[in-house]
Parts: C-alpha cells; sequence; structure tokens
C-alpha cells in the first residue's frame, strides 16, 4: 500500500478528512491503510521488532523457504516503517541502537546497526547533492521544526479545554480550524490543524 501511493500518488485505503503529506518537493508520503503517516511508521516499527525477535522462538535450523519468509517479512516491515519519510523515526532508533548494541543479547548485531546509519547518512548526503529541495524539506530545513512547535502548543490548547474525554475520535481537524483562537504561530509559521504525533492525537481526541 505504501509503495503503491509512493509511486503512483493513490490512496488505496483514503480516510474522510485525512489530506495526504508531500515533502517540499511533492514527494508522496506513505499512510498505508492509517489516517496518519506517524502511525504506518510505528505499527511497521513494531512489525519490524516482533518479526526480527521471532526468529528467536524458530528453531536453529529452518527450512531455506522459511528462512527467505523470514527475511522478507523483516524487510518489508523496515521498508514499511521508512516510506513515510519520518525523522522522527530516525532519532528514536538512535537510544534503541545504542541499548541494543549494549545488551548482553542483542536482537540486531552491531553491524547492521551501523550499516544502517550509514546508509541514513549516505542517504542524506545524496539528497543534498541530487535533491537540494528535498534536504531542505526532511533534515536542515527550520520551518518544519518551527510547525512543529506551533502545532504542539495548539494541541495542548485544545488538551487543556477537552482534559477528560478529548473532543472525539477524528474530530481535531474539525475543532481546530472551527476555532481560530486555538491557532498559534512560532517564528512566522502556522500549527496545521493536525497532532502530527501520536501521544498528542490520544489526549486530544480521547482525553486523559
Amino acid at each position: 500500500t505504501g509503495l503503491v501511493e509512493l509511486t503512483t500518488d493513490i490512496d488505496l485505503f483514503p480516510w474522510n478528512g485525512s489530506v495526504p503529506m508531500f515533502t517540499d518537493t511533492h514527494i508522496r508520503r506513505a499512510d498505508g491503510p492509517f489516517e496518519q503517516q506517524i502511525v504506518l511508521t510505528m505499527v511497521a516499527a513494531l512489525a519490524f521488532f516482533f518479526t526480527v525477535y521471532l526468529r528467536r522462538l524458530l528453531p536453529g535450523k529452518i527450512s531455506p523457504g522459511r528462512e527467505l519468509l523470514h527475511k522478507a517479512g523483516t524487510l518489508a516491515s523496515f521498508g514499511a516503517a521508512l516510506l513515510p519519510l519520518n525523522r522522527g523515526l530516525v532519532l528514536a532508533l538512535v537510544p534503541i541502537a545504542v541499548i541494543d548494541s549494549l545488551s548482553k543479547h542483542r536482537l540486531i548485531g552491531r553491524r547492521a546497526w551501523g550499516t544502517f546509519f550509514a546508509a541514513v547518512l549516505l542517504a542524506a548526503i545524496a539528497a543534498k547533492v541530487l535533491d537540494p529541495r528535498l534536504y531542505d524539506d526532511r533534515v536542515s530545513g527550520p520551518d518544519n521544526l518551527y510547525q512543529r512547535v506551533a502545532q504542539h502548543q495548539e494541541t495542548l490548547r485544545v488538551v487543556s479545554e477537552y482534559p477528560f474525554w478529548g473532543v472525539g475520535f477524528g474530530l481535531y481537524h474539525d475543532v481546530a480550524t472551527q476555532n481560530p483562537r486555538y491557532m498559534v504561530r512560532w517564528k512566522g509559521i502556522e500549527s496545521m490543524n493536525f497532532p502530527h504525533n501520536v501521544l498528542m492525537t490520544v489526549l486530544s481526541e480521547e482525553g486523559r
């Protein structure tokens, strides 16, 4: 689903009221069968670690077909986590990699972690050379960070007014856009009227 969205701009599982997100170079950020891109990232990342761990529960020697299936599932889930182009995933993987590398029973080898972060660094360098607009949007541009700060402040305003039950599942955008006093500016950048954060989404829509 994510690959179809990324390559054809066709949403196979559209959500009512959900607006597709693009990078500054109009590369679509996949959301899969979910309302937000971050949900696809989180679900796929959890699936990746569960799939990797599943190998420990299998016998030491398995058939080549099962081994291939396990590797395919691992790569597919990891690729799905990367498709939304969420920088937060890379930031979240840093402490995970450190903890895993220092563990007695490692889930993923140090070489694999090193290869991944080296690939991320090479991808960033390649983007800077081949597509500066994409690099600025996903790596160096401050506007996106300012918008996140503004959005978190807006979301906290909504949470403070609906602390216990929230605004209702999937209703944040409607509530935020209908009341202009929720709007926040940070260094000239307006909030986006979407929580854009899983914890903030839960607090604002479902309450505490």
